[in-house]
This record gives C-alpha cells, structure tokens and sequence, in this order.
C-alpha cells in the first residue's frame, strides 16, 4: 500500500473529530482536502473507513481495523522521534480526556507541570463524561484519561485499561447564599435550580435526590460550562451543585456560597487511566509520570 504520513494522521484527527470539518481546522486543511486524504485512503483499504451521518462521521468495521493499525504506526514513529531527538529531549502530542468537575484545577495542573518539566510535549486537552473517556482511550482516540471514581472500586475501570488512583478527593453541597433559609422554611421552592456541568455525572442527580429527601423539594437542572461558571451564577438565584471541597474553599471562606451542612458528601477519587499495552510513546510516559506525582498529595496549583 501507498500510503503517506500526512493521509494518516488527516485519518487520525477526523476518527479523533467525528468531523471532517472540525479535523480541517484542526490541521489547517480545508474541507477538500480532507475529503481527498480520506478517499486516497479509502481507495487503498479497498472500502469505505468512514459512515457519512448528517452531522459527522463515524468509523466503519473496516475503519476500527485501519485505526488500530495507525495507531500502532503513530507509536513507532513517535519513538523513533524520540530516538533521534538532540539531548533526548521528549516531544510530542498528547490527548487528555478529563471529567468536567476535574477542568479548573487538575487540568491546569497538568499543564502547567508539563510546560514546566517537558516543554516540547503539548497537551491536548478533552472534557467528556467519565465512561466516554474510557471508551475514547480503549478505541485508541484518548492517550490518558482523569476521571472521577469511587474509591476502593478498581471494578468502575474497564478491563483492557490500566489505572492508578491518584488522590481523593470530596464532593460538597454548595448553595447560594441565603438559600439554606429558603429550604429551612419551604418557601419559595419553585425557584430552586441544581446547577450540573455534565448531563452525565451522577453527583448532579445525587444531589437531586438527597435535596428531595430532606427538603421535599425535586429541583430542575440548569447546565452551566465549569466550576468557575457555577461559582458565578451563584452569586444571583436559588441555585445549588455538588463541587470539590478544593474548588470552593475560598469561596466558602468569603461567604460567596455556603454548604448546606444537612446533606451528604461523596468521597471520590481522581484516577488515572490509560491504555493497556506494552510500549507508551514517550510523550505519553512524560504526562502519566507528572500525574503520578500527585500520588496521595493534597492539589495546589502553582501560582
């Protein structure tokens, strides 16, 4: 077969993408361009690696067989990379799925500690729900994943993964300021919102149902973007979310929210999680080594 590299990784980045247009801009192609790579590729595999949907792609049976197969050639040539690399330098390229709940703080970590120890390795940064994840590094899109996880239950990680539990880490019920007076008295319910991040995550509905139990109250759900945007629109309404303990500790200590001691918490842990095979391409043992410094250590983010 006639294949070059770059057809590759235009291969690569639209089975990352889901997109044909979303993998142009990532590559800088225009949207031909990445069609041509895609039917040259097609035209050699002998069959059709994408199904065309009305809104992306998706890989065909055929698809799923040529991506492991690149991304097993994507391995040697990054170890190759590193071989030939002045001073042994690590480079390369590294996709990070991360849980919404872990963005603001242990994400920012991990960038800035990669910048700092391997500046030549560039994070490439993804939030999705935590069994999304799972499923993203087992098809070989994701190279490392931090996920929210119950503690003690190495069975909440697929089989075919590998996964170290880094830390733990607390869930909290915040509310907005003056909103315990509200719940105490019954009064006003109707205005009350669960603030979630992610559709996905069960600390939302937990919430939910322990607000319920103790208040007779079932708040809807309102989405907002990060932990900083929740933060935000709690400052005005009736709004409450579980967060980490470490998110909002300032927040608390200024009076901006408060925790509504009433409910429960939950103890999680951040785990860490990649790919089950012999050989990581060095990039990828830079990122997992800098995350395994958290190990059993409280999160401070550098200034």
């Amino acid at each position: 077969m006639d294949i070059a590299l770059y057809q590759l990784r235009t291969f690569w980045e639209v089975a990352r993408a889901e997109s044909i247009t979303q993998a142009g801009r990532r590559l800088g192609y225009s949207q031909s361009t990445v069609t041509s790579h895609i039917r040259a590729l097609e035209s050699q595999a002998g069959a059709p690696l994408f199904q065309r949907l009305p809104h992306g792609v998706r890989l065909t049976q055929a698809g799923e067989t040529f991506h492991c197969y690149v991304a097993r050639l994507f391995s040697l040539v990054d170890e190759l990379s590193d071989a030939l690399t002045a001073r042994g330098e690590t480079t390369g390229r590294v996709s990070v799925g991360v849980a919404s709940l872990l963005v603001d703080k242990e994400m920012t970590r991990l960038i800035w500690e990669c910048q700092y120890r391997y500046p030549k390795v560039e994070l490439s940064p993804l939030t999705m729900h935590s069994s999304r994840i799972a499923e993203e590094i087992t098809a070989g899109k994701l190279d490392v994943g931090l996920v929210l996880a119950r503690p003690g239950c190495p069975e909440d990680n697929p089989a075919d993964l590998r996964h170290e539990d880094l830390h733990p880490l607390d869930l909290v019920p915040v509310a907005s300021p003056g909103l315990d007076a509200v719940l105490k008295t019954r009064r006003g319910l109707d205005g009350v919102r669960v603030l979630q991040i992610d559709s996905g995550c069960p600390s939302h509905q937990f919430l939910r149902d322990e607000m319920a139990a103790a208040y007779g109250v079932g708040p809807e759900f309102t989405s907002a973007g990060s932990v900083r945007g929740i933060l935000e629109l709690m400052r005005n309404g009736r709004f409450a979310a579980m967060l980490p303990e470490d998110a909002v500790s300032t927040e608390v200590e200024r009076g901006d929210v408060i925790v509504l001691d009433e409910l429960p918490r939950q103890h999680r842990v951040v785990r860490l999680m990649w790919s089950e095979q012999s050989w990581l391409p060095p990039a990828v043992g830079a990122v997992l080594e800098i995350a395994r410094r958290w190990r059993g250590a409280g999160l401070t983010v550098a200034a």
